[in-house]
């Protein structure tokens, strides 16, 4: 539950962690193939919903002003995109407050899971991810990590 703006870095984090994505074992399925990109409107969405749901009018009030003067504008620098290549790579960059990352990894699928994995500076990351359709897909934050929002990805067009 979001209660100050920080918490966008938890996202900013979450999303990096997403980006640090090595194969399971499993063949990847060519139809998930394609680059995907992060879906900013479902976050701001789910923010905005946070924010209507503080009962204080007071603190309401500030989180909006907090929304309106940070929060919207680091959400409008922010992006994630996520190629997932049908021989099982994956190439995943973030780029938020000036700041980019590019890590590359596997992939790999399980009907509408997938595992994606990589090793950065030493450390291997892994997240799951569903897919909805052939034009969502949701990142499945670590167990015991607590993320505020979902975090969609759309697929582009080819």
């Amino acid at each position: 539950m979001i209660r100050n703006l920080p918490s966008l870095a938890v996202l900013a984090a979450v999303a990096l962690a997403a980006a640090s994505l090595a194969g399971c074992g499993k063949s990847p399925d060519a139809k998930y193939a394609g680059t995907w990109e992060l879906d900013k409107e479902v976050i701001m969405e789910a923010m905005m919903a946070e924010i209507a749901a503080v009962e204080d009018p007071a603190e309401r009030q500030m989180m909006e002003m907090g929304m309106a003067m940070m929060g919207a504008s680091m959400l409008d620098t922010m992006s994630m995109t996520l190629t997932l290549n049908a021989d099982g790579t994956v190439t995943s960059t973030t780029h938020m407050m000036g700041e980019s990352d590019t890590v590359h990894g596997r992939w790999s699928s399980r009907g509408r899971t997938v595992t994606i994995e990589v090793t950065q500076d030493g450390e291997t990351e892994s997240i799951t991810a569903e897919f909805d359709g052939d034009a969502a897909l949701e990142l499945i934050p670590p167990e015991g990590e607590d993320v505020p929002f979902r975090m969609v990805m759309r697929r582009q067009p080819r």
